[in-house]
């Protein structure tokens, strides 16, 4: 068989068509191919970036709604400041029920803080132990809150008495809301 130009040629050609396709049909082919195929991963990756913020915000909802009822639950507990002499009466009760004698109820500065007031006062008891402590006891089952910032408790003997009796100094703070409150004293 003898190779000539034709054959040569066509022989070029049939070569050629393979690489010619190669640059021409399946390399941009591949790219296009490539670019989609960065594209879907890229698309995946921010749709797992979503569920995980929705997850988030889920749960941020979650908890947003159990502090919101934590609130409420402690505004519940604060008094209006024209229900703070009331929880001032209440105090001053427990104290009479527990036979304490009360010789000094004292207003401090009041502290207005971000949505409620804190109103500290000065109390002076004396009696007997047990019901001192029965009058904690009691104040801490009051449905408001108060908090016992400072306390010195004294042994007081009197001759007269079979059994010693105690003097205690508190400094209590009464918490009120804020709404519209200005100083108190």
């Amino acid at each position: 068989m003898r190779l000539g130009i034709r054959e040569l040629l066509f022989f070029t050609m049939l070569l050629a068509l393979p690489v010619a396709s190669y640059f021409f049909v399946f390399e941009p082919r591949n790219q296009e191919i490539n670019a989609a195929q960065a594209e879907i991963t890229n698309k995946q990756d921010k749709l797992r970036q979503l569920e995980r913020a929705t997850r988030i915000q889920n749960d941020l909802q979650a908890e947003i709604e159990k502090l919101g009822t934590a609130i409420q639950i402690f505004e519940e507990k604060l008094p209006t400041r024209d229900r703070f002499d009331v929880v001032l009466h209440e105090v001053t009760d427990l104290a009479t029920r527990q036979k304490l004698t009360m010789s000094r109820v004292e207003r401090q500065r009041v502290e207005v803080l971000n949505h409620f007031t804190e109103a500290p006062i000065r109390v002076s008891l004396r009696g007997d132990f047990d019901g001192f402590y029965r009058f904690l006891s009691d104040l801490e089952r009051l449905s408001r809150i108060i908090h016992v910032k400072d306390m010195k408790i004294v042994r007081v003997r009197e001759r007269n008495r079979d059994t010693d009796q105690m003097q205690a100094d508190l400094r209590l703070s009464i918490f009120y809301e804020t709404s519209g409150a200005g100083s108190t004293r």
